[in-house]
């Protein structure tokens, strides 16, 4: 298809074929999937919002892999969200949905951005299931942590995104009527979320002509991104000669071209092209397809596939989980026998091991199923470098999160212990840790009692006395013992899998 092939080629993608990216079906082949290991091309610009740090770093990184060519921000909370927005305009804002303890919820940051005439495409992220609160709210998807696979993830986009807000386009048509509508539609087309004239203005610069000769001498000087042209345009150059000047003369010889025709008539079929290579992108039967429909064919025109990371992910985690956690070949082969649910591809081979006590097969039978937990993981992500990245972020942040657990609870720091609870549940649901999400999760809830006890006491309200029970904090301590216990089971195979090179870019160093 016609891209922006020059850029993406130099931010490691590649141009798909037109004819996958045009075809509109879903295969199960990949080879005939549009969407299979792919990236948008596109100059878009994009935010991230979701208050947990770790989460944010590795949702960013993978984002710009699925759009290469893109601008990133970030932001920790729905009010600094909010201020961005104001800022600039994005063409996507994912939005966490539970965020600081007293600070907007995603639901809420969403109603105040539309509010603002925001009209950027928001998706809703969360660990929850929020999809009613964000929808309602004036979301246009909610997805479910963890983000699928990048082909599922960005197969959802493509119907309800714009193309980027950058883009220059070019309308031609000798009817003015027909000039000024297809201005009309493509104005709201560039709005993912269409509120009013003067916001959709801020989007896409229009360059309107009404003859071939005039766009030839525009496009020798201007670069263009989109080029929708009338096919019969007067005595002149039709809508196809200047479709064929802007692939050999054009300052953008890569734009995407549209004609656009009243006759029902395939001119891919019809015409004699140079080196027998169309010219142009799609075609148009007058009057244009709906808003939908334009979206959505020119955002796949932006699909591009990923250069591949060249690893080898199965081998790296068998490395990982069985070799690190010293397994040996005789519980390896029960658990191999005993898995038959499609995940267990990564478990091949153990090593030899001596130790026997019971602690020592205790925390091997949690490494195992720890490196199921991650294995199903990655078989939902469906990406090396994604899935290194978390790892690799999994062992440089959380072993600091339980310092400070351990901490906070020493000083009796009921409001930083809340604060670093609710952080390090929103990790552990993304990488499907459920068993130390239960540990967690009533920590968490004694924490926030600690907290209004706290806040009572200090505006002179009738409160339990200024310290915990003793044996309510022993018991808040064991439970603290136990969780250490376990995420430092998920870390050793996390460490794992980056020493053996699953990819990623994040370095780990040794504490």
């Amino acid at each position: 298809g016609a891209t922006t092939g020059a850029s993406a080629a130099s931010s490691g993608c590649v141009s798909s074929a037109a004819a996958a990216a045009s075809s509109h079906h879903h295969h199960q082949d990949p080879a005939d999937d549009p969407f299979h290991n792919t990236c948008l091309s596109g100059k878009f610009r994009l935010l991230v919002v979701d208050d947990d740090e770790t989460f944010r770093i590795m949702f960013v990184r993978r984002i710009k892999r699925m759009f290469p060519n893109s601008i990133v921000d970030e932001s920790p909370s729905g009010e600094d969200s909010i201020e961005k927005a104001k800022k600039d305009v994005y063409d996507l804002v994912t939005m966490d949905h539970f965020m600081a303890l007293d600070e907007l919820n995603g639901a809420d940051t969403i109603r105040a951005l539309r509010a603002n005439h925001c009209d950027a495409c928001i998706v809703g992220i969360s660990g929850n299931i929020k999809t009613v609160h964000h929808l309602e709210a004036g979301a246009d998807d909610f997805i479910r942590k963890p983000v699928p696979t990048d082909k599922r993830f960005i197969r959802r986009l493509v119907s309800k995104m714009s193309p980027p807000v950058t883009w220059k386009v070019l309308i031609a048509d000798d009817c003015k009527l027909n000039l000024k509508f297809m201005h009309r539609k493509l104005l709201k087309v560039a709005s993912p979320h269409y509120t009013t004239k003067q916001v959709a203005d801020k989007r896409w610069q229009f360059t309107l002509k009404t003859n071939g000769e005039d766009c030839v001498d525009c496009l020798k000087e201007e670069w263009f991104d989109l080029c929708v042209l009338d096919q019969h345009m007067g005595p002149g150059l039709k809508g196809t000669d200047v479709a064929s000047f802007i692939r050999k003369g054009a300052v953008n010889p890569n734009a995407i071209v549209v004609i656009n025709t009243g006759v029902e008539k395939n001119l891919q079929e019809q015409g004699n092209w140079d080196d027998n290579t169309v010219p142009f992108s799609f075609q148009w039967t007058k009057p244009a397809p709906n808003l939908q429909k334009i979206r959505q064919d020119l955002c796949l025109e932006l699909v591009a596939e990923k250069t591949s990371s060249g690893t080898n992910f199965g081998e790296s985690l068998t490395k990982a989980a069985l070799l690190k956690a010293s397994v040996n070949n005789e519980e390896a082969e029960l658990i191999r026998e005993g898995e038959d649910d499609g995940t267990s591809s990564a478990i091949s081979e153990g090593s030899a091991a001596d130790d026997s006590n019971t602690s020592g097969n205790e925390e091997t039978r949690q490494l195992l199923e720890h490196q199921k937990v991650l294995q199903q993981l990655y078989d939902e992500i469906g990406d090396e470098f994604a899935f290194s990245d978390m790892c690799t972020l999994f062992v440089t942040t959380i072993p600091a999160q339980l310092d400070t657990i351990d901490q906070s609870l020493g000083e009796h720091d009921w409001d930083n212990l809340s604060l670093i609870l609710h952080k390090l549940t929103g990790t552990l649901q993304v990488f499907h840790i459920d068993a130390c999400v239960a540990l967690v999760k009533p920590l968490y809830e004694q924490s926030l009692v600690l907290k209004t006890r706290g806040r009572k006491r200090k505006q002179g309200e009738e409160a339990p006395g200024d310290d915990v029970p003793t044996d309510e904090l022993e018991q808040m301590k064991q439970s603290c013992s136990q969780l250490r216990g376990d995420i430092v089971s998920v870390i050793k195979v996390c460490r794992g899998v980056v020493d053996n090179g699953a990819g990623g870019g994040a370095e780990i160093t040794e504490d």
